[in-house]
């Protein structure tokens, strides 16, 4: 994460800060719940206001800063995030059924290892377009690289090797990560007929000396069985066999064997030792260079003597890590592990670059320090770090003074990271889930803030014909997710929650069908009942026609209701009946109709009362009569009753007084029904 974030254009110069306070302004800023972005903006700390228009604004406007606490993240980088983290899930399985872990940890490194030098191999095409790496970009993975594999030497070392030497890996890795001396160098030298002649030869033959390439060092040492000097021809051809056939650890069966076979070797380069102080002081130099010094160099290195090899390295330039690996291969070739802090502290000091402090703190296997400086370059590394150690090391489970471990630390600091990415949630809440309860909580906190986006009205008849299920269409995928989500790590409050959240969205957007469906899934009544609120206010907004193809969307949803609901089933049931007109007497006597809507279901009935056919018999007439004194004597008997029973009739007729004068309309009607009923006693 970013100590410092910088703002574009600023507000005050360099230095100057102190003067935005003077000026009796100060700085906000506020971060998004959703992810890492956040907002920063100046105002006045006793801002004078005035009111416009009813609504009371600044005078003074202040710019606004949209920024990211993360920088922005690339599609490559993206990738390597989604690729990594299926190894990360796969460790994550292989210590929940394995207690110690051991076994396939190391293979687990190794395929970190391999996915970071792909990375590594594809951000170093020269044909792409690195604008927008930021400081992600090829030497970033390169770095990442070293440090995983240095991370693999020193931590996870094949079964059976950890206890022994430490040497040729140490060589090895440096060999691969940071390559010296160069092969253009190399190339230009072996092409000179006289070699030993260029001002380069000497140092670049220590330098492969110092590295333990036997084929060049041997390659440029026979070199020299031209040159002008005999003794320095008959001392570089013995020096080119002792390089060939320096014992390696990794060709014997066991380090007993080597170790035998190394003394007798350091014997040999012993004897060439007392054969190269035998030349005379004036023969020790030709027409170029001190050529004794030189090879005497070489064979103080292969003697082990750690006052040349120290020297030597700082002639050449070399570092601490190429001291530390090449004491594993000359000075102590018995270097252990468990040695390399001891080895440390003796003769080296602490670099100030990123990347040689991480590679410092594991050579003196400080922990803490590595997880530091790997999250300061990047959280990334951290966070797969740590996976490792937790079940190797104990005290990485243990929670610290802020409740959390190490390993929960750094996971949900790399979590943090990855919001800065929406797409990346699913990621993140893996990561969050496997950092105990305080993980579970947050992972929580994030799968309720994910954007749900609905599906338009004018895409789901296209998305239900290439649905098995017509109603799938309607389904929004980013829920379907977050629900299997939520089942797999046993978050059913969470997901009763999610519903919710996309069941009022869907209710704003008039989806009524799927939003019920919802709501019922999430078993929230109260928000059902709201649902079905708003589709009865559709046919107090847009008339009947619109009602009744909105009520035909809940349709599926009524055999669920019905089993589940109990106290939301009858005003459904309601919201059906009102397909059909002829149903109103149906729907007044089995009382399913809430209280505001039978003066409604009344005064509609009047269009069925008119006219010369008579369409309900003398009891329905009746029923209707009945109703319709009932609700008067309601509404004569208190405020509150008439309130309660015609509120929606006189939003629909423009007003409490219209409202009862369509009451008596009604009562009027059902008079002359009765009479034209009387005169034609055989058609009802």
């Amino acid at each position: 994460m970013a100590h410092a974030l910088h703002l574009l254009p600023p507000l005050v110069k360099h230095g100057q800060s102190s003067e935005l306070l003077n000026s009796g302004q100060t700085l906000y800023a506020a971060l998004s719940p959703r992810n890492s972005s956040g907002v920063a903006f100046v105002a006045n700390t006793e801002a004078p206001q005035k009111a416009v228009n009813g609504h009371v604004e600044s005078i003074e406007q202040q710019p606004v800063y949209f920024f990211g606490v993360y920088p922005h993240m690339s599609p490559d980088r993206r990738l390597f995030i989604t690729d990594t983290f299926k190894i990360f899930a796969g460790i994550q399985r292989h210590i929940e059924e394995d207690e110690k872990g051991w076994t396939g940890l190391r293979q687990f490194c190794i395929d970190h290892i391999n996915f970071i030098r792909e990375c590594w191999s594809h951000m170093s095409k020269p044909d792409r377009d690195t604008s927008i790496d930021g400081p992600y970009d090829c030497d970033h993975y390169s770095i990442l690289c070293s440090c995983f594999y240095l991370f693999l030497v020193l931590f996870l070392a094949e079964f059976g090797y950890d206890r022994g030497p430490i040497g040729e890996d140490l060589m090895d890795w440096l060999n691969r990560h940071f390559i010296e001396p160069s092969t253009e160098e190399g190339d230009q030298l072996s092409s000179l007929g006289k070699p030993w002649e260029d001002d380069a030869f000497w140092p670049y033959l220590t330098r492969t000396i110092l590295r333990g390439l036997s084929k060049a060092s041997q390659f440029f040492l026979n070199t020299l069985s031209q040159h002008p000097v005999v003794d320095l021809q008959e001392l570089s051809s013995k020096v080119s066999v002792l390089v060939r056939d320096q014992p390696r650890l990794s060709t014997f069966s066991s380090e007993r064997e080597f170790n035998v076979s190394f003394r007798k070797w350091r014997d040999r380069v012993m004897a060439v030792r007392i054969e190269m102080d035998k030349v005379p002081d004036e023969d020790r130099v030709d027409d170029m260079d001190n050529w004794w010094d030189r090879l005497s160099d070489i064979v103080g290195i292969l003697e082990g003597r750690d006052d040349v090899l120290k020297r030597v390295c700082e002639e050449l330039g070399a570092d601490w890590k190429e001291v530390c690996a090449a004491w594993g291969i000359f000075v102590d070739p018995g270097l252990r592990r468990q040695e390399l802090g001891t080895l440390w502290n003796i003769y080296l000091q602490m670099p100030e670059d990123i990347e040689d402090a991480i590679h410092a703190a594991m050579f003196t296997h400080d922990l803490e320090a590595m997880l530091e400086r790997a999250a300061q370059l990047d959280p990334w590394l951290s966070a797969h770090m740590v996976q490792f150690l937790d079940p190797l090391y104990e005290g990485f489970d243990i929670p610290k003074d802020d409740g959390l471990s190490y390993r929960q630390h750094y996971i949900l600091d790399y979590a943090g990271y990855l919001q800065s990415d929406n797409s990346l949630w699913s990621e993140t809440t893996e990561y969050m889930f496997t950092c105990g309860r305080v993980g579970v909580g947050r992972a929580d906190e994030l799968l309720l803030r994910v954007a749900l986006t609905i599906v338009p009205p004018d895409q789901t008849q296209a998305m239900q014909e290439d649905e098995a299920d017509p109603r799938e269409g309607e389904v929004n995928v980013m829920l379907r997710q977050l629900s299997e989500k939520c089942r797999d790590h046993d978050r059913e409050p969470t997901r009763r929650a999610i519903l919710k959240i996309a069941a009022q969205t869907l209710v704003r957007a008039k989806r009524f069908g799927i939003a019920i469906s919802y709501y019922l899934s999430a078993e929230d009544w109260p928000g059902l009942g709201y649902a079905v609120d708003r589709i009865l206010d559709v046919y107090v907004e847009s008339g009947a026609r619109e009602f009744t193809t909105t009520a035909f969307q809940i349709t599926p949803s009524l055999p669920a209701l019905t089993q589940n609901s109990g106290v939301f089933s009858h005003r459904l049931l309601f919201v059906r009946h009102r397909e059909a007109a002829m149903l109103l007497v149906s729907i007044l006597e089995r009382d399913i109709a809430p209280n505001a809507w039978k003066a409604v279901l009344l005064v509609d009935s009047m269009e069925y009362l008119h006219g010369t056919t008579l369409l309900y018999s003398s009891q329905d007439a009746t029923r209707l009569l009945q109703r319709l004194e009932e609700i008067s004597l309601f509404i004569n008997s208190s405020p509150s009753s008439s309130l309660e029973y015609l509120h929606l009739l006189a939003r629909l007729k423009g007003g409490e007084r219209d409202a009862l004068l369509c009451l008596k309309a009604l009562r009027l009607s059902l008079a002359r029904y009765f009479a034209l009923a009387y005169q034609q006693p055989n058609s009802m």
